[in-house]
């Protein structure tokens, strides 16, 4: 069979000389021949076919990995995982996109904030660690593992839910809790797999958000904002309170207070 150099070959695949060498020290398509003495690649007509399979799968953003396994046969499972991959790609800029036109149509300083005199209270939280880019996972199996305990346990218990997330979320997984408020005797008498959690009373900055929990980060902006442009500095974790049912409450419909206590003014 002939053998074409590997410029030729290029053309016929509609791919660079420079791809098809780094497909090669991947191990991804190898050349049928190399000239020991020039380093020159040479291929089979027949591995075209396998050349254009590639250059497909990456227009499709494919990884390499997965492409291995496309040309080794597994077909199915690489492209039910690139499927998956640019489903959540789409819905992430979904988010984008709605979060930018609320942007737009009301500016950077978002709702209103206000400084709040917060009651203490008894709480017993369910514990994780999260992708800080991806709570929702986490909070969901947070708030199954509370009903098992609160069901378990015989204690009757009622929205809202809280949630308690750090300020700072430069770490691979940012710890994260969820918890419900109960009374004295629950909160010191325990629960299985719950833990006390207790928040002082004292003044917070809060802000009350209307809308998905993905568009979080705007009312946190403004929240933030607030709290530094009048001299507060942050003293605990923000607490999230959620205000309506996501089960049966369209999420533009959903309303979220946020508070973030905070020290005396300075200035």
């Amino acid at each position: 069979m002939e053998l074409l150099p590997i410029g030729r070959f290029a053309q016929r695949c509609r791919l660079s000389v420079k791809r098809l060498r780094h497909y090669d020290d991947l191990g991804l398509l190898t050349p049928a021949k190399v000239d020991e003495h020039t380093g020159h690649r040479y291929y089979r007509p027949d591995q075209a076919r396998d050349a254009l399979a590639i250059s497909l799968l990456r227009r499709l953003d494919m990884p390499l990995p997965d492409i291995a396994k496309v040309l080794s046969g597994d077909l199915a499972g690489p492209l039910h995982a690139q499927r998956e991959r640019l489903e959540t790609e789409i819905q992430h800029r979904r988010t984008l996109l709605r979060s930018t036109e609320k942007l737009l149509a009301r500016g950077l300083r978002g709702p209103e904030v206000t400084l709040t005199a917060v009651p203490e209270r008894r709480l017993r939280v369910v514990r994780a660690s999260a992708d800080p880019d991806d709570f929702g996972a986490s909070i969901a199996g947070c708030v199954s593992q509370l009903a098992v305990a609160f069901e378990r346990g015989g204690v009757p218990w009622r929205p809202p839910l809280v949630g308690l997330y750090p300020l700072d979320l430069d770490a691979a997984r940012v710890p994260m809790a969820v918890g419900i408020e109960v009374n004295e005797e629950t909160f010191a008498a325990g629960l299985p797999s719950t833990e006390p959690e207790l928040l002082p009373a004292g003044t917070a900055a809060t802000v009350k958000h209307i809308g998905p929990y993905e568009d979080l980060s705007l009312s946190y902006h403004a929240l933030l904002s607030w709290v530094y442009e009048h001299g507060h500095e942050p003293s605990g974790p923000a607490v999230e309170t959620y205000l309506t049912d996501p089960a049966g409450t369209a999420p533009e419909e959903l309303v979220t207070r946020i508070g973030i206590p905070v020290g005396q003014e300075q200035r």
